[in-house]
């Protein structure tokens, strides 16, 4: 699912997590506010994360740490307002694409991290 529209200030929408089959979920570029909802972390065949430059607040929620047990590959954050710890069990998703970069998150990477090679596309 992609959904860009910048005139359209909003919430993430929890009920998204009853899309049990969804494997993309793309709404950077919107103005988005508020919590990521911590129920998206129960779409484990999601393989595409990408909630980059909005205007999400709070913490990555706990309920990434499902991932663990998901499909996901990309996880995509970048520019936000996100705050508080990145949580240790992400380091254990076997991520291709890792960018929180632009918020204010504190703590250290999971060093699990750097058992993945790093890929650019350049």
């Amino acid at each position: 699912m992609c959904y860009r529209d910048p005139s359209n200030v909003g919430t993430i929408a929890p009920e998204l997590a009853e899309l049990d089959e969804l494997q993309f979920l793309e709404l950077n570029g919107n103005f988005l506010v508020g919590h990521i909802p911590p129920v998206l972390g129960n779409l484990l065949n999601l393989v595409s994360l990408d909630l980059s430059h909005n205007f999400l607040s709070g913490a990555i929620p706990l309920g990434f740490d499902n991932f663990i047990r998901g499909k996901l590959k990309f996880l995509r954050l970048e520019v936000n307002s996100l705050t508080g710890p990145i949580s240790w069990n992400l380091g254990f998703v076997p991520l291709y694409v890792f960018n929180v970069s632009y918020n204010h998150l504190e703590g250290f990477v999971s060093p699990s991290f750097s058992k993945y090679s790093i890929r650019s596309p350049c």
